[in-house]
């Protein structure tokens, strides 16, 4: 998001990227990651990159020469990466509600104690979203997150009234901020289909055993669902009305934003058709400061809406 570049920490990144790997990895492919990613290394020597979380001890060297992230107790004292503002921001993210769904399995894990504006707007915006986070359970939650990154299948068992089971591979998470709403997106190999589902209508998951379908094979089955057309929007820049953009939309894909000028910007972004409904209600929302351009059958759905809304 070039837009907010102002903040981006290319250290932060590069970590989350290494994390994110859940395995041991090599030197050159830590190079591939922070080249790729942009992250920072003076005189393009990205060595830099991982050189010194090798000296504060957050990385360790395998015995077959490889890196991997240590193990707590190998951890040194150092300063992390961030500024005051990301620091902020790191805080008020752990101590909004669904951040226990990530660190239940923590329960020592640190939080520094702020007394911010920051962490006060979320748990205002958090308020309202609490009956849908007590519907799901954090170990199911845990499992999910466990059989994506192990690449393992899992039997669901889904609640009332659908009360039936399937074997599906997790794909991914997402959370609905403007709902309140996480998700389920799975692949079912038998049918070639993608699959999603409200989290919290999933009453049991069982670990399966690995799978060898490979992530480009999973993408592709799921994109095959996305709209033909992306959707183009014309933002007046009021009433902080991009950050909204940003912040209801944010589980859409290929999102991309220019500035036209010091109040306008046009943002594109393409949609599952699965959300096409979701979509509308969230434009919608956004009110008169955004216009949508194209495509035309979500315009005819936007006049439809409101069509119907002012003859009630």
């Amino acid at each position: 998001m070039k837009l907010f570049n102002q903040y981006y920490n290319s250290d932060v990144q590069f970590l989350l990227d290494i994390f994110s790997l859940n395995r041991p990895f090599s030197c050159q492919e830590a190079c591939e990651i922070a080249r790729h990613n942009h992250a920072y290394a003076e005189y393009n020597d990205y060595r830099n990159s991982y050189k010194k979380w090798l000296d504060a001890g957050l990385l360790t060297t395998t015995e077959t020469g490889e890196l991997k992230v240590n193990d707590l107790d190998g951890l040194q004292s150092f300063a992390a990466p961030l500024n005051c503002l990301e620091a902020d921001y790191l805080s008020a993210i752990c101590r909004m509600p669904e951040a226990g769904l990530f660190l239940n399995q923590m329960p020592d894990f640190p939080i520094p104690e702020q007394d911010t504006l920051l962490q006060f707007v979320c748990r205002q915006n958090a308020a309202g979203k609490q009956s849908e986070l007590d519907k799901i359970n954090p170990t199911i939650f845990g499992q999910i997150l466990t059989a994506i990154s192990q690449k393992k299948r899992l039997e669901i068992s889904y609640a009332q009234p659908d009360s039936r089971k399937v074997t599906l591979i997790p794909y991914r998470l997402e959370y609905g901020v403007f709902d309140g709403r996480w998700w389920l997106v799975s692949y079912d190999e038998q049918q070639n289909l993608p699959c999603k589902c409200i989290l919290s209508d999933i009453q049991a998951v069982k670990m399966l055993d690995e799978h060898s379908i490979s992530e480009d094979t999973i993408r592709e089955a799921i994109t095959q669902n996305l709209a033909e057309q992306p959707i183009i929007l014309h933002i007046d820049y009021r009433k902080n009305v991009l950050e909204r953009c940003f912040f209801l939309l944010g589980n859409t894909m290929d999102m991309s934003a220019h500035k036209l000028n010091d109040k306008e910007f046009r943002l594109q972004f393409r949609y599952f058709r699965w959300d096409e409904d979701s979509i509308v209600r969230k434009l919608l929302y956004l009110g008169e400061c955004v216009t949508v351009q194209s495509p035309s059958n979500i315009i005819d759905k936007l006049v439809s809406q409101l069509k119907k809304a002012l003859s009630l």
